[in-house]
């Protein structure tokens, strides 16, 4: 799936974004096109809104709750704060694609705690596990899902 970028202003974190965004499996493109649309700006501002991109994901530096309305109102998507870790970036992306009717199951390989709850996000999926990587291995050596 291809994701399109707009950088509207500067951001720390820009690279890590793109770089996280194809390790979960996007294209990440610079062209114009329909699909999601990831706009970098300071604040959210529907003069930043290009023509393409039927649902935008807004990475921002900071908003109220009465932009984040204002840029929503002219087209589907959300609004994270470029402070937040880019798991919540996964996780608007993640809900994007459990509103299209599609059925996920999460799992959640680690050996330990998590760095973040994932509790909440339990309670939503309605399909989360926590699982280690010697299950996963076993998993996949027995030709099973985990």
């Amino acid at each position: 799936m291809t994701v399109r970028f707009l950088q509207i202003h500067e951001a720390p974190g820009v690279s890590a974004l793109k770089e996280v965004l194809v390790q979960w499996g996007y294209e990440v493109s610079l062209d114009s096109g329909e699909g999601t649309l990831v706009i970098v700006s300071d604040r959210p501002d529907p003069r930043w809104l290009p023509p393409y991109g039927n649902e935008v994901l807004w990475w921002v530096k900071d908003a109220t709750p009465e932009e984040a309305s204002l840029v929503l109102s002219h087209r589907s998507g959300w609004v994270v704060r470029q402070d937040q870790p880019l798991a919540m970036v996964r996780e608007a992306f993640l809900r994007r694609v459990m509103s299209s009717g599609v059925a996920v199951r999460a799992l959640i390989v680690r050996d330990g705690p998590t760095a973040q709850d994932w509790r909440g996000a339990k309670e939503e999926l309605d399909a989360a596990e926590v699982v280690t990587p010697a299950q996963v291995a076993a998993a996949l050596a027995g030709g099973g899902g985990a």
